[in-house]
């Protein structure tokens, strides 16, 4: 009877720990961090990122804003969204900077040979 019930419990914290994984892992090519999206009405960028893919390989785009130069406002909203229709995206990842700061690098990365189609859209509420 112990040996079922401890049993019963490994696998309940398994399919548990198997869910929560799931579930953080379940949108990793787009990134969103817009608390106030009324609010951010200034648009500091807007742009959208297409490369095209090659055979087995993978391709990578580091994205910097500004490009040169300061910026004088504060990200305040950050979308980064996969523009792929077919669910085989890359992955978007801030590498510095980014939400509360006044600058951002993005790395992205596509899937193995998959395209990068990505829109980033960085707006400030000053």
């Amino acid at each position: 009877m112990a040996n079922t019930i401890t049993s019963l419990l490994i696998f309940v914290a398994l399919v548990l720990i198997c869910l929560v994984s799931s579930t953080f892992a379940s949108d990793v090519h787009n990134i969103v961090q817009c608390p106030d999206a009324i609010a951010s009405n200034r648009s500091l960028y807007l742009t959208n990122i297409f490369e095209g893919g090659a055979f087995l390989q993978r391709k990578t785009r580091n994205i910097h804003f500004p490009e040169v130069g300061h910026n004088l406002y504060k990200i305040t909203c950050l979308k980064i969204t996969d523009q792929d229709s077919r669910g085989k995206g890359g992955t978007a990842r801030v590498v510095s900077g980014g939400y509360g700061s006044y600058d951002i690098e993005i790395l992205l990365r596509s899937a193995l040979g998959g395209d990068i189609n990505y829109r980033i859209e960085l707006w400030s509420d000053e």
